[in-house]
């Protein structure tokens, strides 16, 4: 059934051949006003774009920028924007860019250990010690924590993260003064890395992703395959630990986000209890024949929510 109430107010046609792989809203230029930072790609190199809505409709600020882009927020300072591009001028080096008489322009760069990539990480403290943490995802698939000073604080045994989206990033090694077009490496763009304070005790934590590969894709050496799930992560103090995580899905995990639960004075949670939270995830496909991956799964999208009580924690 089709809810009542809910209402398109605007569409933005996005030019032929543009992929979007990435949404970001926050009111940068300070103008009362929320602007959509679109990242997107055309052929194998950046084409990002800005909007902004108002009463009049969408307004296109910005078009064919040549950085991929995302809105990060840093503890102490809020929502800015970070952007990545693999030229021969910044070679993929993350920098905060700001608005400058009317246009983006790279401000400073962004503080993270070398080899991270503007869709791998979030900043957050996670010790309550005032300065931000860097978890981010490596190239394996590993969750690592490094300080505010860049040294590693604990990497996974686990895998996380996996998707199946990729932009073009560094042209490969081979092609480095190439004739035409380099050839470009794969850049693998993970599930977001949440970050949420889901217990209530004044410290973030960390809501990830795991997809299971079937045979078929590691053998491919594809991002992931059908089956995933959806774990919460809490800082002890040495490492990242599970604390609550979904029943298996039959389907490829998305995204997600996590927010509290609509509820009135009587469910809220008692004296030393918190208040239920909903974990929305969106996953796509599922199993095949027999439940087996790696088999034709079956198609379609779902949208799934998840209530948890938190108050044990």
């Amino acid at each position: 059934m089709r809810a009542t109430g809910v209402v398109q107010l605007a569409a933005f046609a996005v030019p032929a051949g543009v992929e979007v792989h990435g949404l970001s809203i926050a009111d940068l230029n300070h103008n009362g006003r929320q602007e959509i930072y679109v990242s997107a790609l055309a052929g194998n190199m950046p084409r990002s774009f800005i909007l902004e809505w108002s009463a009049t409709g969408l307004t296109l600020l910005a078009h064919d920028l040549g950085w991929y882009i995302r809105v990060l927020a840093v503890p102490g300072e809020g929502p800015m924007l970070a952007g990545q591009r693999f030229d021969a001028v910044v070679a993929g080096q993350l920098f905060w860019l700001s608005w400058q008489d009317g246009a983006l322009v790279a401000d400073r760069k962004v503080p993270v250990p070398k080899g991270i990539d503007l869709f791998d990480f979030a900043l957050a403290d996670l010790n309550g010690d005032g300065e931000s943490e860097t978890i981010s995802l490596d190239a394996g698939h590993h969750l690592q924590v490094h300080d505010a000073h860049g040294s590693l604080l604990w990497r996974s045994d686990e895998l996380y993260g996996a998707n199946q989206r990729a932009v073009s990033g560094r042209p490969v090694e081979e092609e480095l003064i190439p004739l035409f077009e380099p050839t470009r490496q794969r850049l693998p763009v993970p599930c977001r890395l949440v970050v949420v304070d889901f217990n209530g005790d004044g410290k973030s934590d960390i809501v990830v992703n795991e997809n299971r590969a079937s045979l078929d894709s590691v053998l491919a050496g594809e991002e992931a395959g059908p089956g995933g799930s959806v774990f919460g992560l809490a800082w002890d103090g040495k490492r990242l630990r599970q604390v609550w995580d979904t029943p298996p899905l039959a389907g490829h995990v998305m995204d997600y986000q996590i927010r509290p639960a609509l509820a009135g004075p009587a469910q809220q949670g008692g004296p030393g209890r918190h208040a239920p939270v909903r974990l929305y995830v969106a996953a796509q496909g599922g199993h095949g024949m027999l439940g087996l991956p790696g088999l034709p799964a079956a198609q379609g999208e779902q949208l799934l929510i998840f209530e948890l009580d938190l108050g044990w924690l």
